[in-house]
């Protein structure tokens, strides 16, 4: 049996062990509660009627509370289907009617209440015999696991002996690791409370802008709902594992064993649904959840002679970790989205008409149809392909290349001089919904449905979103489109203004030098709760050991950047980089920051525009 499986397989045993204790232990103690308050009971009857609302308790059976006026129905009535035992619902149900009747039926012998009570004991006894054994087989497979994984370590010591002795640039290597650790391992402090001022400025929550703070207000409000909808018990079933699972694989952050076992798992209904009873109960305590163990790290030698970092992630953390990122990235994604297409939120670079200059218009050429203009294509390109490109559109959304960034890139001898550069690879993204928006026909009877982003809308941010074959698929794409758009700019500006300005950057060591701090008070001015907020925290701050050491290694806490390769690492930085988007609209009044990740570009036939979205990105 392959190592990481049996693994995997000894995680979802202790947890569903671990559970089934503490079950085990609220049964328990329920029924010794109740039987005891039975025992001090002489009527008959009566502790006959205490035995049937222990069962309810102790069986989780869900009873209707009586309504005011309602003759039929009495308090404590059982709701059928509130348990997955129809049977004991029907029993139960019986037994009340029973003990009714035996109140006004002389019929009804001492012997039959006698037996019932027995019956009802039973029930009891023989629940608390299927907790015992259901323990006793996973304690068996328990042993039988641990059993496999030491022969599995002493197989695998000889190979690590080998691998051990490949020679390589010592070096190199050392001093890429130093430089890695000074990065993740200090921490960087910034300023809370001067971060909050700022959006609270931003934003326009200080009266500047009462659009902008409405359409916060309603980011906040989504938030929220969102909260509660991923804090409902039973997010994972069968389907949500399979998208998430093949996430998994599309975005190499497990290594190829892991793979064939996720793999395995997709072929399985029954593991399936193991993992997701597992996951199910993860979830319920999110807010207590942490990584449990230290996260192991290795250092290899790349064929292209860079030195990357590998995490070896526990199989179920990443499939629990995969399943909130992929959620997160496209909530906030389609959140952001209805945050720009707010009514006077997002400032665009139409010029609003009046009514009255539309009028006169039709008065001296007629009603004409309303086309799209070079605004509004402008503005449909940016929010079909670079608007938040970094973050999925739907939990099924998948890239159709791998491009090859890792947690941690090193150059070797040929590259700029061996400096260290982390990256957090894409899970999911690529293809966006086919959808788009049509302007209304002036002429009467032909006017067209169309469909528009979330209301409230502004008539003057309409735009045309691209027809799904019209997007880049690929990063690489999406790089060579722009390139063709800004030539395309070139042409236009030179030829209407005279004028064209570009101004190209990208952030230095982005992923791994984003602050703990800023990104919890971005979130927490977004309205994260503080249940989720802590989540995040503990999710940035993995116990790192590297592997090289042994047993004997130090484990070290993350305090900067974020774990590579993550949907909740893309989930960090976009929405820290959602602010920079939005300050460079406002103080531009109305240019975009064309950004892939960390990489961005702004261009105007205006040279102040460009200056002054300078100053937006690098102000302090």
């Amino acid at each position: 049996m392959s190592s990481v499986f049996s693994s995997t397989l000894q995680d979802i045993t202790t947890t569903k062990l671990s559970e089934l204790s503490r079950r085990r232990t609220i049964f328990e103690d329920q029924k010794s509660s109740l039987l005891t308050s039975a025992q001090l009971q002489s009527d008959q009857k009566k502790r006959l009627a205490i035995l049937v609302e222990a069962l309810k308790q102790c069986f989780a059976v869900k009873t209707a509370k009586r309504k005011r006026g309602d003759r039929r129905g009495g308090a404590g009535r059982i709701i059928s289907g509130s348990t997955d035992d129809p049977r004991l619902e029907v029993m139960l149900k019986n037994f009340e009617r029973f003990l009714e009747q035996a109140r006004y039926d002389p019929s009804i012998s001492p012997k039959l209440l006698g037996d019932w009570e027995q019956s009802l004991m039973k029930r009891l006894d023989v629940q608390s015999l299927k907790y015992q054994y259901a323990t006793l087989y996973g304690q068996l497979v328990t042993e039988w696991l641990s059993a496999e994984k030491q022969e599995s370590a002493a197989d695998t010591s000889s190979d690590d002996a080998i691998e051990g002795s490949e020679e390589v640039n010592m070096a190199a290597r050392d001093a890429s690791r130093v430089e890695w650790e000074e990065l993740v391992f200090e921490p960087y402090q910034t300023d809370e409370a001067a971060i909050s001022e700022y959006l609270r400025h931003l934003f326009g929550e200080n009266g500047k802008d009462k659009q902008a703070a409405k359409a916060l207000e309603a980011l906040r409000k989504e938030v929220e709902a969102f909260e509660s909808q991923l804090s409902s018990p039973g997010q994972f079933n069968e389907p949500v594992l399979r998208w998430t699972i093949k996430g998994l694989l599309n975005s190499n952050l497990l290594s190829e064993e892991k793979n064939a076992v996720l793999k395995d798992f997709l072929a399985s209904s029954v593991i399936l649904r193991e993992v997701a009873d597992v996951l199910n109960m993860r979830i319920a305590t999110f807010h207590t959840w942490s990584w449990e163990t230290e996260v192991p790290i290795e250092q290899r030698r790349h064929v292209t002679g860079a030195f990357h970092m590998y995490i070896d992630e526990d199989l179920l953390q990443a499939i629990f970790l995969q399943f909130i990122g992929v959620k997160w990235s496209v909530f906030f994604r389609q959140a952001f989205m209805n945050f720009s297409n707010y009514d006077g939120a997002w400032t665009s670079l139409r010029q609003p008409i009046s009514r009255l200059d539309k009028k006169r218009r039709e008065y001296f050429l007629g009603p004409q149809a309303m086309k799209p203009s070079i605004q509004s294509k402008r503005q449909g390109l940016y929010k079909s392909i670079f608007f938040m490109s970094q973050l999925p559109q739907s939990e099924y959304s998948t890239t159709q290349e791998v491009d090859g960034e890792e947690e941690v890139v090193i150059r070797g001898p040929g590259g700029a001089g061996g400096r260290t550069k982390q990256t957090a690879r894409k899970s999911t993204g690529g293809k966006a919904p086919r959808k788009q928006m049509m302007a209304p026909m002036q002429v009467p009877g032909a006017l067209r449905a169309r469909k528009v982003a979330p209301s409230p809308l502004s008539i003057n941010d309409e735009y045309d979103m691209e027809l799904e074959d019209d997007i880049p698929q690929s990063s690489m794409a999406t790089k060579q489109f722009l390139l063709h758009l800004v030539s395309t700019e070139i042409l236009v500006n030179t030829r209407l203004y005279g004028d064209f300005t570009c101004a190209r950057s990208e952030f230095d060591d982005w992923s791994p030098s984003l602050p703990h701090s800023t990104v919890r008070a971005v979130l927490s001015f977004y309205g994260l709760s503080k249940k989720w907020l802590g989540f995040f925290q503990t999710f940035m701050e993995a116990p790192l050991k590297f592997t090289e050491g042994g047993s004997s290694a130090e484990t070290r806490v993350r305090k900067r950047g974020v774990p590579g390769a993550h949907a909740l690492s893309a989930v960090c930085g976009e929405a820290v980089l959602f602010c920079l988007d939005y300050s460079v609209n406002q103080q531009t009044d109305g240019a975009q920051l064309y950004r892939m990740h960390d990489d961005f570009w702004v261009w105007s036939s205006s040279h102040k525009t460009v200056v002054k979205a300078w100053e937006a990105i690098t102000s302090k």
